[in-house]
């Protein structure tokens, strides 16, 4: 009886170990299902800013081009194109406005790829380590079911004996009996 108590208990120890660990393969289900959102998320994101790189390098190209004619002509030829100094000049300050403004934008734009790609990096690294974890839980959820069955076997045979047990009190309490009538 006490066996079967004790088997008894170690089995409800172990579904509620069990259930525990479906928990907690059910949330890091959940949070890999989030990792990867992340991740497109990411993706499409780093898509999207190149592809304002490539709009803008058609752009810069032409610029480029415009800069490099324009810094290929000398001051006089400048100021030849011009009817007055100050719409020479002006266009100077503006290709060279124009050209710290470019230079920044694309670095900002480099900076930005690539703090966007070590996200994703880190974000693909975690979802890794998740789907580890899960395996790991699911690992333990299966000892977890293994040891149930082995506890419930162990304590089928136990119930078993203890009938064998409780019968052959019941053929020793007849036989005291009857022996004690007999007496």
């Amino acid at each position: 009886g006490r066996e079967k108590q004790t088997l008894q208990s170690a089995i409800r120890t172990l579904d509620i170990s069990r259930k525990k660990i479906s928990t907690d393969i059910s949330l890091t289900q959940y949070k890999i299902g989030t990792t990867d959102l992340t991740i497109e998320e990411l993706e499409a994101e780093i898509t999207d800013k190149e592809k304002v790189a490539n709009q803008n390098k058609q752009a810069i190209a032409e610029t480029v081009r415009a800069i490099y004619k324009a810094e290929s002509d000398s001051l006089i030829e400048i100021l030849l194109t011009h009817n007055n100094l100050s719409e020479a000049w002006d266009q100077i300050e503006t290709i060279e406005r124009f050209q710290l403004v470019m230079r920044d934008d694309i670095k900002k734009l480099t900076i930005l790829k690539k703090e966007l790609e070590i996200k994703k990096g880190e974000t693909e690294k975690q979802r890794s380590q998740l789907a580890v974890y899960k395996q790991e839980l699911s690992g333990k959820k299966q000892v977890l079911d293994n040891n149930r069955s082995e506890k419930n076997q162990l304590l089928t045979v136990t119930k078993s004996k203890e009938t064998s047990y409780q019968q052959l009190l019941e053929i020793k309490r007849t036989s005291r009996k009857r022996f004690e009538r007999e007496l």
